[in-house]
């Protein structure tokens, strides 16, 4: 014990020194350099801007775990901490200064954060977040796939009533508060797809707004960006009240959501251990499958007569990776090539990738804030009176949907939850599920709502602003 407290106490002490030599040379270094003034921080410490978003995301990603992880009977932010830190974060990067040393490398103009490349804000808004998107995706589609297609052939017509249900009212509700002064179909079509946090509704309804002018179309930005935050807060802590408020014995609900309990690892007449694996943790088959459906994502539907010209749908990058991820989930191989990918590699990328995802969304949704305040000729209080609204229009459809899940179509709790997570295009919510119910049978749910719900608000946003 002596010996091992020595060499520790001998580690520490080479530890110190060697910083202290390092900080004694970079001194020496700046007085050799420019002995009567010394040269610019850019020079001492050497950055650029990909360094800094690095130096960003695991920043806010550190303080978004030390929030989410606060937890108050038993209810806690989760992994959407971060998503409040980088809000904060994106909020702050717009404040400083263009020719602060050092910190200028931080610095996002919210005027060009979604087409200037050279903007960091860029970066967070569309690598990032896409990024994390990919990687939360494909592992909850294989998760999902070996209990997919049984729960679908149980509880399709359930889920996708369901879907359809909580879409239209929250698009009925955003119809309604049009007319309210000050409001308009601008704002009410941007609160809508950032109440239900659907970005293809959003693009949707933007690109029909630039169609009629360019006031509409700022106005759909704004208040996506304002409701768009407690979109993604709201159903997570709706989804984390629930079982509370109806006192859900989970062991019970998590044995009522058991679709298939084989073990046997058998598809057919194929011994799954018998499979040829290209490495033992399956990111052959994950990232073959994400290739597969970011091609897919790219395929679009013309929505109008007005063809590719018009507005179109398309799966996108969320919609086809959990398409192909699914497929090749529930096949678990392709000839004597296994496709199984494993549980540790699943609940690392559905992890990690919805932090990324989270901190992306984030800091553009703080960036997005100001320049909606910013553009806003109203004053702040109708920043206030869409965050009201939107916030209604998140509770309300999935609180409607829930009883209708329970009441009438007869859903187990979990059943119930996941279609909602799924119906609102919540993908923060399906993880905080996961977490909650401990099994990832709920993503069957989310994964047959969510492509419906996403087609839908897409159509109907597109269609709102347009007629």
């Amino acid at each position: 014990m002596k010996n091992k407290k020595r060499l520790k106490a001998l580690g520490i002490t080479l530890a110190v020194l060697a910083v202290l030599l390092l900080v004694t040379w970079a001194i020496f270094a700046i007085k050799q350099d420019s002995p009567d003034s010394p040269p610019p921080p850019e020079q001492v410490v050497a950055i650029d801007r990909v360094l800094a978003m690095f130096i960003g995301l695991f920043t806010i990603a550190l303080l978004g775990q030390l929030l989410g992880s606060i937890s108050i009977k038993n209810v806690s932010l989760g992994s959407a901490g971060a998503f409040l830190v980088a809000i904060l974060f994106g909020f702050l990067f717009t404040m400083i200064p263009e020719d602060l040393p050092i910190l200028q490398y931080f610095r996002i103009d919210p005027a060009t954060i979604s087409s200037d490349l050279g903007n960091i804000g860029y970066w967070y808004a569309n690598i990032l977040q896409n990024f994390g998107l990919i990687l939360f995706i494909s592992a909850v589609g294989f998760m999902a796939g070996p209990t997919f297609f049984k729960s679908f052939q149980q509880n399709a017509k359930a889920y996708i009533v369901l879907a359809v249900v909580v879409s239209l009212a929250g698009q009925l509700m955003a119809a309604a508060i049009a007319p309210i002064p000050g409001i308009g179909v601008g704002y009410a079509a941007g609160i809508f797809a950032g109440a239900l946090t659907s970005t293809p509704a959003y693009a949707a309804a933007l690109n029909a707004a630039s169609l009629i002018s360019p006031v509409l179309a700022t106005n759909v930005t704004v208040g996506y960006a304002i409701t768009y935050p407690f979109g993604v807060i709201g159903v997570v802590l709706f989804i984390q009240l629930m079982p509370r408020i109806l006192h859900a014995d989970m062991a019970k609900e998590r044995a009522a959501i058991k679709i298939d309990a084989s073990t046997d690892r058998t598809v057919g007449t194929i011994d799954m251990k018998a499979l040829y694996k290209f490495d033992p943790y399956g990111l052959f088959p994950m990232f073959m499958a994400i290739i597969a459906g970011i091609l897919v994502g790219l395929i679009r539907i013309p929505l109008t007569m007005q063809g590719f010209a018009g507005p179109c749908f398309s799966l996108g990058t969320t919609g086809g990776v959990l398409f192909s991820c699914l497929l090749m989930g529930h096949f678990g191989h392709f000839g004597r090539v296994s496709l199984q990918v494993s549980d540790q590699t699943n609940k690392t990328f559905r992890e990690l990738g919805l932090l990324i995802f989270l901190i992306g969304a984030g800091v553009n949704g703080g960036a997005q804030i100001v320049k909606g305040i910013s553009q806003n000729e109203q004053g702040p209080l109708i920043i206030v009176y869409i965050f009201v609204l939107g916030a209604v229009i998140t509770i309300l459809p999935a609180l409607i949907g829930f009883i209708i899940a329970q009441k009438i179509l007869k859903l187990p709790l979990l059943n119930n939850l996941g279609a909602i997570t799924g119906s609102m295009t919540s993908t923060p919510s399906l993880a905080s599920l996961i977490n909650a119910a401990k099994t990832e049978d709920v993503a069957a749910a989310y994964a047959i709502a969510f492509p419906l719900a996403t087609i839908l608000t897409t159509i109907t946003n597109n269609l709102f602003v347009s007629i």
